[in-house]
């Protein structure tokens, strides 16, 4: 007898939540997953269970719970549980406090779950020890947004409860999906779990007029993203030097970085963005930079390289990448000369509008979250079938 398949309910855990949105847009990997799955057909509810906020944030206004639990337009589909954590003492350890401050939310999280649904769990944070066993959803999902183990803002006490997360999910999850094969090599890989690697992508399709009236752009290269301890503040001076001008888009978590660049010639730091508006920010420069110091780069699948290339701007990395293709240029190893040459060659790409159509199409539909959302959800329709295998039934 054929068994009909289930309507599925995900319940998340986000790494970047409610907050982060509202301040910066859907501009990072959960983000753009939960997006994806609230416009799915195939899913039937999503609920974002916020990361318990703090008496502190709620106290000094940071986090107000209106936001916290309110809908939001570039989410539909998704409902947001915004809840605040009793205990005064432990924020103070701030990302060790997010190990257990799940730990009181066990039977709330769990009433998320709905009866006669296939309830998966979706966890994408890499500090919190999530009690699996006691919420008891049909299937867990782990996704690891980016290779922590080695995360540059992280200590090495936050590094080993890294590790104590990637060691449980290895044996606790059905699914678990990474943003690199680096990442995902940082989980043992012995259980019975379906692995996959599943790189960054871009967000879903929104109308984004007005890079073509962007005819004579004010800078030469551009950066998007947050400047923190791991930006190639040397690239920059170099391109400084060379008498070309830099647009940094992004806000500064580390002031010593960010008073470096501001001293350079030809440098702008215009500070942080809504990831709404990121394509007017793409307006305002040629070539955009990918500038990462390979002794702090954890990030293997950078979003900015699929977002320069879709707003039609040749890139210019520090590494290879997962896609490679003739308008993604490595300047590491390069000398003044080579350099400079690079820039002209990269610039005069740029400057040429017969091929910014090609650029463009160098990213297709298929690096879009409405489509790559496809693949997972197909491996938790696979782990739904082999459990109904497993106890005698069959859906085909």
């Amino acid at each position: 007898m054929e068994v009909p398949l289930k309507n599925i309910n995900f319940v998340v855990l986000p790494y970047r939540d409610r907050y982060f949105a509202e301040r910066y847009g859907v501009a990072v990997r959960d983000l753009h997953i939960i997006q994806a799955l609230g416009a799915s057909p195939d899913v039937a509810s999503v609920n974002v269970f916020n990361r318990p906020v703090s008496l502190h944030e709620r106290i000094l206004g940071v986090k107000s719970q209106h936001i916290g639990q309110s809908p939001s337009a570039e989410f539909p589909g998704v409902e947001w549980i915004d809840v605040t954590s009793p205990d005064p003492i432990g924020p103070l350890f701030k990302r060790r406090w997010v190990a257990g401050c799940y730990s009181g939310w066990v039977e709330r999280i769990s009433r998320l779950k709905k009866k006669g649904h296939l309830n998966v769990l979706l966890d994408f944070t890499p500090l919190s020890r999530i009690p699996y066993h006691l919420l008891d959803f049909d299937v867990i999902w782990y996704d690891l947004i980016d290779n922590f183990a080695k995360h540059n803002r992280f200590s090495n006490q936050e590094r080993n409860i890294v590790a104590t997360k990637y060691r449980t999910i290895s044996t606790s999850a059905d699914l678990i999906t990474a943003v690199s094969q680096g990442a995902l090599n940082a989980v043992d890989r012995a259980s019975s779990a379906c692995f996959n690697v599943l790189p960054n992508g871009l967000p879903l399709l929104r109308q984004e007029a007005g890079l073509d009236q962007a005819i004579n752009p004010e800078h030469d290269f551009g950066f998007m993203g947050f400047v923190t301890d791991k930006f190639d503040v040397a690239l920059v001076a170099r391109l400084s030097g060379l008498g070309y001008s830099t647009a940094i888009h992004g806000e500064v978590y580390d002031a010593s970085v960010g008073n470096q660049l501001a001293s350079l010639s030809g440098v702008t730091l215009f500070g942080g963005f809504n990831a709404a508006d990121a394509y007017t920010k793409a307006a305002s420069f040629r070539v955009g930079l990918i500038p990462y110091l390979a002794d702090k780069r954890h990030d293997e699948s950078p979003l900015k390289l699929y977002q320069y290339l879709a707003w039609g701007r040749p890139v210019m990395t520090s590494a290879e990448f997962e896609i490679t293709n003739k308008y993604i240029s490595d300047y590491s190893g390069l000398d003044e000369e080579a350099l400079r040459e690079l820039c002209v060659s990269m610039l005069a790409t740029a400057s040429d509008d017969t091929l910014v159509p090609n650029i463009r199409n160098s990213v297709d539909h298929s690096v879009r979250w409405d489509t790559k959302i496809a693949g997972p959800l197909s491996a938790i329709r696979n782990i739904e079938a082999q459990a109904l295998e497993d106890i005698g039934q069959h859906v085909p």
